[in-house]
């Protein structure tokens, strides 16, 4: 068993040095949600990619909050298979795309509680979208030092992370810890937010940068709803059926251009 575990680390470790693309995922869907149909260009044309997922641990053990426990209801799963699920959701939709998978252990924020009085620190639909707690200082700069590792066995030309619209806990958590690395980033605009906001209530998250574009094509933009469609215990959080979700896909990857397919990064000037 340990000669099959070093030669899986190996293969990975080949993998992840060959990687040109690195996609900061705050969750088991994220980058898929946002540019699985440029991910699925950029591996077409023969570029390698690494989508690294920060809340991917498991939840801790003990009772959960209410909250947690109506989210698992919703989709369908129980606290002891939460994770297991999505995890696998997501290896079927990058294994799709063709893009590599690194999965960081730290728990969602549903899970997570307050170091010092135990308190669940996310308990409610609000609070998801509310404030990065203080209590997560240390979180974040742990994060930050993962990344770094990570870059350091990387010859990452581009690393992606969320612009943070929305205003979800992770995704504004996992923005702050990759500012924090000091070097040139490509920022994401997070889908559906992206696309239930209305741009003038968001459009002060770029301040500073300049749109870049990048364009796919209608065979990225298949691989696009077929991955986004492997993560089922997902799909009804934001859309009644699968044709609602490819109708409303093809509307935020054609909303550039009429008759073409892509997303739109930001970059500091």
């Amino acid at each position: 068993m340990r000669k099959v575990e070093r030669q899986r680390a190996a293969r990975f470790a080949i993998l992840v040095s060959m990687s040109t693309h690195v996609y900061l995922s705050p969750h088991l869907d994220d980058a898929v949600l946002s540019c699985g149909g440029l991910i699925h260009h950029q591996t077409r044309r023969g570029d390698r990619v690494l989508v690294v997922t920060v809340c991917a641990g498991d939840p801790p053990p003990g009772p959960l909050s209410a909250f947690a426990e109506s989210l698992h209801a919703r989709w369908g799963v129980s606290a002891r298979t939460a994770l297991a699920v999505r995890r696998a959701e997501d290896l079927a939709a990058l294994r799709l795309l063709g893009a590599a998978h690194r999965h960081l252990a730290v728990p969602d924020c549903i899970y997570r509680s307050d170091p010092e009085t135990g308190a669940a620190l996310y308990a409610s639909e609000s609070a998801l979208f509310g404030d990065v707690s203080p209590a997560e200082a240390a979180l974040a700069a742990r994060l930050t030092q993962e990344f770094e590792i990570l870059l350091e066995q990387e010859r990452a030309l581009n690393l992606y992370v969320p612009l943070g619209i929305g205003r979800h806990v992770d995704h504004q958590l996992t923005r702050q810890a990759a500012e924090r690395l000091g070097r040139p980033l490509l920022y994401v605009e997070d889908y559906p937010y992206a696309d239930r906001c209305l741009e003038s209530d968001w459009i002060h998250l770029a301040q500073g940068m300049s749109p870049v574009i990048r364009r796919f094509g209608p065979e990225d933009f298949a691989a696009y709803c077929q991955s986004v469609a492997c993560y089922r215990s997902q799909v009804s959080t934001f859309w009644p059926d699968d044709a609602r979700m490819n109708l409303e896909l093809g509307r935020f990857a054609g909303r550039l251009e009429a008759g073409r397919f892509g997303v739109r990064l930001w970059r500091a000037v």
